[in-house]
């Protein structure tokens, strides 16, 4: 069974960003008949996502991937360059300017190009001559595709089948050690591999680290607490099911951290004690100097903080292979640092594994100026189809970035170390994760991978039941705002939600005149007045009524 990589810490900070906002076309997304592909011409132009920086590679990669889909499907593709961070703006100018463009990938903000018809309809396209593939599995698959608000479809999701819940604070086990505050097994006052932990004892390692560890070895201070933009604590201390794609948590149903027992009711996600009580203590760990100062507005990368141990903890999903990948990817010895080879990570969750659905937060879609509609279609159904295709997009280039490890169990590693420049980072995230290949770090020893990866997976399956045994109440539902709720959206978004969301999150809020973060004048009470004011409470209004009817039916 292939498993799958998710560079989950980017993924976060794309989820995070406001990426909403579209110019409106003038051709309709409901184009009649079903497209001809032998009637189109030229080859497919496909949005290709990059952080900032093209890779060398990319470029062999594009004529690689262009040969193979004309040897199956007897057209080219072409990549149309974009940085992620700036992407919606950029179709919004393709469109607008009439570019050729056939396939944009898109991340938050998929309803305002079904709203404002720049996307087509695709359920003309999804027939067994067009698309073979997706037309047989899309009916038993409705959590993969994006609805508009008309029941037709208009993307399909490049994300797993279901969002998972669930994360851990993952530390650096020689530094608990160091704290005294680790055993190998359940023993009173120290802490094991996938013990779960909550505020109290997060409370606890983050002073036991400021007291063993105060600065690296540059005399840089360490920040137990890793708290910054894409470090989401509040998620995983919090956690919900937000019931659609908004940038931000609006209105949701809770989960009990510690069972695992969701509430029913929809309600406003900042209002809720839960919430409360997080603000306090994110509050008083900032005050304490367990976060970096300069958390809200610094531009270090998570990664880098990581690596030169001015963080020795960070809040990752919790997932064995995501551990694994940090422990072997990321705690290589860097230069400049103390860290010699690799080291261990605790997993020690904070809340209860869990699952749900969503819209889709990021889907492929076609433009409804498309020249070659089901060209692209035909594309896009390859790419869910064909496992090479999915891997050669994403990893580039066999022989020349990757090489098999083990090619039965599809695992892979570099063919010399920092060979595979165009990774599924840059490239964006493509087709179905089930199909990955999972990366493993080059210059280990065949047989030690093999034995670390099925020890992984087996670890894997443990949560992975233990998640769809905690499936949200709303599995199947899907929220549908219409233009007003949209504007409003987005207009807490823009005018809130950028001020107040992440000051409060990383705890740089002011206290009130009780003394506490969440009273009378403090920055909580006027975030939440705010919110008031940009009229949250028809957004939560809205979506329960949708919610009660859509329970109403299944019950039916």
């Amino acid at each position: 069974m292939k498993k799958r990589n998710l560079c989950l810490a980017l993924t976060a900070v794309l989820m995070a960003s406001s990426l909403v906002g579209f110019a409106a076309c003038t051709e309709t997304g409901k184009t009649g008949g079903t497209a001809d592909p032998s009637k189109e011409e030229g080859d497919v132009v496909l949005s290709f996502l990059h952080a900032g920086t093209m890779q060398p590679s990319t470029k062999k990669v594009e004529a690689a991937v262009s040969a193979y889909v004309e040897e199956k499907l007897g057209f080219g593709v072409q990549f149309k360059q974009t940085n992620v961070f700036n992407c919606t703006s950029d179709y919004q100018n393709w469109l607008i300017t009439n570019q050729e463009i056939d396939i944009i990938n898109v991340f938050t903000g998929s309803e305002s190009f079904i709203t404002d018809h720049s996307a087509r309809e695709l359920d003309s396209l999804l027939t067994p001559e067009i698309a073979p593939y997706l037309s047989e599995v899309l009916p038993e698959r409705p959590e993969t595709t994006l609805y508009g608000e008309d029941g037709n479809i208009y993307g399909v999701s490049v994300f797993p089948s279901h969002m998972l819940g669930g994360y851990s604070y993952m530390v650096r086990k020689d530094v608990l050690e160091r704290a005294g505050l680790y055993s190998e097994t359940p023993q009173e006052g120290k802490y094991t591999e996938g013990q779960p932990i909550g505020y109290e004892d997060l409370d606890t390692i983050f002073a036991a680290i400021r007291e063993v560890m105060p600065t690296n070895s540059a005399g840089q201070t360490v920040y137990p607490c890793s708290a910054m933009n894409g470090q989401d604590y509040m998620t995983a201390l919090v956690p919900y099911d937000k019931l659609g794609t908004e940038s931000y948590p609006l209105a949701t149903l809770m989960v009990d951290p510690e069972t695992g027992e969701w509430g029913n009711e929809v309600v406003n996600y900042y209002k809720t004690d839960a919430y409360k009580e997080y603000v306090e203590w994110m509050g008083k760990w900032n005050a304490a100097g367990y976060v970096h100062p300069d958390a809200e507005t610094t531009s270090e990368n998570l990664n880098d903080m990581f690596d030169s141990e001015r963080y020795v903890g960070v809040v990752l999903q919790t997932s064995p292979e995501l551990e694994y990948q940090w422990e072997t990817d990321r705690m290589k010895n860097k230069e400049g640092t103390s860290l010699e080879g690799d080291l261990d990570l605790v997993m020690l969750p904070l809340s209860v594994e869990y699952s749900y659905l969503t819209n889709p937060m990021q889907s492929l879609m076609i433009p409804s100026k498309s020249k070659r509609p089901a060209r692209a279609m035909q594309f896009i159904d390859l790419l869910y189809s064909d496992e090479y295709l999915v891997n050669l997009i994403m990893y580039g280039i066999e022989g020349e970035e990757w090489e098999f490890v083990d090619e039965e169990r599809g695992y892979i590693t570099e063919v010399y170390e920092g060979s595979r420049t165009n990774n599924y980072v840059i490239g964006g995230f493509w087709g179905d994760y089930d199909m990955l290949y999972a990366f493993v770090q080059y210059g280990v020893d065949a047989e030690q991978i093999i034995e670390d990866m099925e020890r992984v997976e087996k670890e894997s399956l443990y949560y992975e039941e233990r998640t769809l045994s905690h499936k949200s109440p709303a599995w199947g539902f899907i929220y549908w705002a219409d233009r007003s709720h949209t504007t409003t959206i987005r207009n807490i978004n823009a005018q809130v939600m950028s001020r107040y969301f992440l000051t409060l999150a990383v705890g740089a809020g002011s206290k009130g005149t009780d003394g506490t973060f969440t009273g009378p004048g403090s920055t909580y009470e006027e975030f939440i007045n705010a919110l008031d004011n940009a009229r949250i409470d028809s957004i939560v209004e809205d979506k329960a009524e949708q919610y009660a009817a859509w329970k109403a039916e299944q019950n039916s």
